[in-house]
C-alpha cells in the first residue's frame, strides 16, 4: 500500500546549540512522507549545520541572527503546503503523524465538509527521567464533548497551551487572518495562538496524540522579558476582537495568558517586573465580573465561571489574584 502524503509543510527553526535538538526532530519528520520540510537557520553555528541530515525534500533557509519568532515568520512566507506545521527544536512527530493527517484532512476533503482553519493536536511531553506523560492541557482534550458549536467549544480551547505543535494551521487562513509570530518576542507562540482562536470559523480535533515534546528547561531572563511582551501583544489581539465580549471567552483567554506569565516571571528582577505589573494590570481592568468578585472578595475559596473547566485556567486567575494582593509584580 502506497503511503498517503499529507499537504503539510513541516516548519522547524534552529539557532544557535540546537543542532542536536533539530536532528532529533528532523530524523522522525524525514523518516515519514512529509513532502515539504522547511528549516530557518536564524544564526546557528557551524558544528550544528554540519549535524543536518541530506534529504532533497529538506529546504535549508539561513538568515541572520534573530529571534526564533522572526524565523518561524520568515518560514511562513516560504512555506508551499495547505497547511503548516511549526514545531520547536527536539519536538518529534509519532512515527504514525503522517499518515494520521493524511486520513485527517483528507477525510474532510471527502465528506465535503468545510475545511476547519485549525487542526488541534493532543500530544504528549518527556518528563526528565524520559517517560511519556500527558501534555498539559490533555484534562482539556479529554473533557471536550466534540461535536458542539464552535461558539461553545472556543472558551474550552482557549485553555490550551500555545504550544505551536498542538496546532496544525490552514496556510489559506494564516494568510487570510495575517496570523503571525510575535516578532522579537522569543518563540512568539502565544499571540498566534490567541489570534488563531478569534480569527477561526472552524476547528476540528485529531483523534491521537501526534508528537511528543521533550522536558523543557527554565527559561533565562531574556526569553522571559520576550514572553512578558508577547502576552502584552496577545491581550491586545483579545481587546480588538469581535468576540471580546463573551464573558467566558474572555475569561479564559485571560487565564491562558496569566497562566503564561506565572511560568515566565519568577526570578525577574524589580526592573523587569514593572513591565509585567503593566500588562496584569490591564488583564484585572479586562477580567469579567465574576473574576472581579472573586479578587475583591475576602473569600478565597469562591470561584469564578468555568474554573471547573481545567486546573490550567484556575492557576491563571490565581495569578490575577496574586496580582492584585501584590501590585508591585
Amino acid at each position: 500500500m502506497t503511503q498517503q502524503h499529507p499537504p503539510v509543510s513541516v516548519v522547524l527553526t534552529m539557532g544557535p546549540g540546537e543542532g542536536i535538538a533539530c536532528l532529533n526532530s528532523l530524523t522522525a519528520v524525514l523518516n515519514q512522507p512529509f513532502g515539504d520540510v522547511l528549516l530557518v537557520d536564524h544564526g546557528a553555528w557551524e558544528s550544528d549545520r554540519a549535524l543536518l541530515p541530506a534529504d532533497n525534500r529538506l529546504r535549508h533557509l539561513r538568515m541572520a541572527p534573530a529571534s526564533r519568532a522572526t524565523a518561524r515568520n520568515r518560514a511562513l512566507a516560504h512555506a508551499t503546503g495547505r497547511w503548516l506545521w511549526v514545531l520547536a527544536p527536539g519536538d518529534r512527530p509519532a512515527p504514525f503523524a503522517a499518515h494520521a493527517l493524511a486520513r485527517q484532512i483528507g477525510a474532510a476533503g471527502q465528506t465535503g465538509r468545510e475545511q476547519a482553519d485549525i487542526l488541534f493536536l493532543p500530544g504528549v511531553r518527556l518528563a526528565p527521567d524520559g517517560t511519556a506523560q500527558p501534555f498539559h492541557g490533555q484534562q482539556v482534550f479529554d473533557s471536550l464533548v466534540w461535536g458542539g458549536t464552535n461558539d461553545l467549544l472556543r472558551p474550552a480551547l482557549a485553555l490550551l497551551p500555545p504550544t505551536a505543535p498542538m496546532r496544525l494551521l490552514r496556510r489559506a487562513f494564516v494568510e487570510r487572518a495575517r496570523l503571525r509570530f510575535a516578532d522579537d518576542h522569543g518563540g512568539g507562540a502565544l499571540p498566534l495562538a490567541i489570534g488563531a482562536l478569534l480569527e477561526a470559523d472552524t476547528m476540528a480535533l485529531a483523534d491521537l496524540p501526534l508528537f511528543c515534546r521533550p522536558a523543557q528547561t527554565p527559561s533565562q531572563p531574556a526569553t522571559a522579558m520576550a514572553e512578558v511582551a508577547a502576552a502584552g501583544r496577545a491581550l491586545a489581539l483579545l481587546g480588538t476582537s469581535r468576540l471580546c465580549h463573551d464573558p467566558s471567552l474572555r475569561l479564559a483567554v485571560l487565564g491562558s495568558i496569566g497562566h503564561h506569565l506565572a511560568q515566565h516571571v519568577t526570578g525577574l528582577p524589580a526592573a523587569d517586573r514593572a513591565a509585567v505589573a503593566q500588562v496584569t494590570a490591564v488583564m484585572l481592568h479586562r477580567a469579567p465580573e465574576p473574576v472581579h468578585w472573586t479578587l475583591q472578595s475576602a473569600d478565597p475559596g469562591r470561584e469564578p465561571v468555568m474554573m471547573w473547566r481545567a486546573p490550567w485556567l484556575a492557576e491563571g486567575v490565581a495569578f490575577l489574584v496574586a496580582c492584585r494582593a501584590d501590585r508591585r509584580v
